[in-house]
């Protein structure tokens, strides 16, 4: 059996202190089954239909557009629920490679390309570092050679071939070596480049002494040949640079072949 309880105001008059008082009684909160108050909202329950609670973060229950991860616009309201009001969104990151355009990634299309990227040899700026093809440096055996030349020896009365690779327009590539003059016989150096891409324009210089005794900048093949004096003394160690100054090429070797008398 269910019986119903109707509370009403009560009033009392107290004559002797020659006025009425008023007492109000409210019921109880009813809290409901396991203590959940039917007057509130359950935390633990998406009122809104936005797939999440507040215990699961959402700093307005009573509205689906407000949630965590929900996109942040100027409306002078927290959208996404992290304390921030109006924040910009995050960058976009087109090609899925983890570098939005706006933290470096200079080709958001290729999500090969972005900073700390290999630089291999394909002729793009892989790493976004304004450089080409630096990597392959690593995988040329005659590098490094941009700053000290290598040196490949004793060449008086002898001769040595390379190969070698430029791969950027930056790229020197140094060699140099000994000859002993003879002093009474001809002296003579030979250096011939071959291999140049048919695209690209290399230059070849001699150098002895800080100073350029021999220079050939010709299209395809380049050679330079160099003759003493017999009665002076032109021993002494002699530096070949390979340079570019139209295209490159870090797949296709050239080949440098020097040759000196003694």
């Amino acid at each position: 059996m269910r019986f119903s309880f109707a509370i009403v105001p009560l009033f009392v008059a107290l004559p002797a202190l020659g006025g009425c008082f008023f007492l109000a009684f409210a019921p109880d909160v009813d809290h409901g089954p396991q203590g959940v108050d039917r007057l509130g909202s359950d935390p633990d329950l998406d009122d809104d239909g936005d797939g999440y609670t507040e215990n699961q973060g959402d700093c307005n229950d009573d509205d689906e557009t407000i949630h965590p991860g929900a996109e942040e616009t100027a409306n002078d309201v927290d959208d996404d629920c992290d304390g921030d009001v109006d924040e910009p969104p995050d960058p976009v990151d087109a090609d899925g490679d983890g570098w939005p355009a706006e933290d470096g990634d200079c080709d958001d299309t290729d999500e090969t390309v972005h900073p700390n990227a290999p630089d291999g040899c394909d002729d793009v700026d892989n790493d976004c570092d304004g450089e080409i093809n630096e990597d392959v440096v690593g995988e040329d055996p005659q590098e490094p050679n941009d700053t000290a030349p290598n040196y490949v020896g004793d060449l008086t009365n002898g001769a040595a071939t390379i190969a070698g690779y430029l791969h950027n327009e930056e790229d020197v590539d140094r060699f140099s070596f000994y000859v002993d003059d003879g002093w009474l016989g001809d002296f003579w150096i030979d250096v011939q480049l071959t291999g140049v891409p048919g695209s690209a324009d290399y230059v070849l210089e001699l150098w002895l002494d800080g100073g350029v005794i021999g220079f050939s900048d010709t299209s395809g093949s380049e050679g330079i040949h160099y003759s003493g004096d017999s009665w002076e003394d032109d021993s002494g160690t002699y530096e070949v640079r390979v340079y570019s100054v139209m295209g490159f090429s870090c797949t296709q070797a050239y080949v440098l072949a020097m040759e000196g008398s003694g």
